[in-house]
């Protein structure tokens, strides 16, 4: 279990600095921020295509260290307020994103209790791992975001807010050197890229209840991180702040929610993904 969580808490630093940073992209980028959004979610999305086959390629933990350095050079370029800059570090995050999301798959997934028997104890053990998981992951809103405040109501510039950001993110980045993978075995099918594309394409045939969920979400994030912070530029008062609390807020829901959910898995996936959509 403390595996489980160091796994979590690494991820939860990596995503602190992140989701501070993009929760503050409209307020930095007002004119780009859309377009830098919409690119890293297109590049994410066809990644998500490759990603199967760089992580059978390479090393499990390098591929880690990879991801969170496209991470970190984003959450770098932001604090240059260079709008270029941005959009072209967006995109290579894109891939970083398609890489992270499928290792916290693979690595959750093989959290197991050693005295599992039969399916439904693993199927159970899968739900509290991942319930675990966010759970911690969530502190990720409530810690960046305290942290924001604290810095921003002591009136220092936003681009120092995002420095620190880098170096909370860039401290996950060191954690993950120590993550113990070696329990983790990734199958290695020798065949070309082509060929895995079609791979993952085809495990969606089986799927096709979870377009809708997947489409909750992307309204949800748009919602989340480009509407709601554009909206927040014309409110009267201390902007910065307000974006902090308000995300903030969403954090605290999000933790609460996560180990709720964890439970409901367990006892079935419809009483999660009814409720979600």
């Amino acid at each position: 279990m403390w595996k489980l969580i160091y796994f979590g808490i690494t991820y939860a630093l990596v995503f602190t600095g992140y989701y501070v940073t993009t929760s503050f992209l409209n307020i930095i980028f007002p004119d780009t921020a859309f377009i830098g959004f919409a690119i890293f979610y297109a590049i994410a999305g066809f990644g998500c295509l490759i990603s199967p086959y760089i992580v059978e390629k390479l090393p499990l933990k390098l591929s880690l260290i990879i991801a969170i350095s496209l991470y970190l050079i984003f959450i770098g370029s932001v604090s240059s307020f260079n709008s270029t800059f941005m959009l072209i570090a967006y995109a290579f995050c894109g891939i970083g994103s398609s890489i992270i999301w499928l290792i916290q798959g693979i690595i959750t997934s093989a959290f197991k209790s050693n005295n599992s028997i039969g399916e439904n104890k693993i199927n159970a053990d899968k739900g509290k791992s991942m319930g675990i998981f966010y759970a911690i992951f969530g502190i990720n809103m409530i810690l960046g975001n305290i942290i924001a405040l604290v810095i921003l109501i002591t009136n220092v510039k936003l681009q120092i807010m995002i420095w620190s950001m880098l170096g909370i993110s860039g401290i996950g980045l060191i954690l993950c050197l120590f993550i113990s993978n070696s329990e983790i075995e990734v199958p290695k099918i020798q065949t070309g890229v082509l060929r895995h594309i079609l791979d993952v394409i085809l495990v969606s045939k089986d799927n096709f209840s979870l377009i809708l969920p997947v489409c909750a979400q992307s309204m949800g994030l748009n919602i989340s991180f480009q509407i709601l912070p554009r909206m927040m530029l014309n409110t009267p008062g201390p902007v910065n702040i307000y974006n902090s609390a308000m995300f903030l807020a969403y954090g605290v829901s999000y933790v609460l929610a996560s180990l709720v959910t964890g439970k409901l898995f367990n006892k079935n996936w419809r009483y999660v993904l009814y409720p979600y959509i």
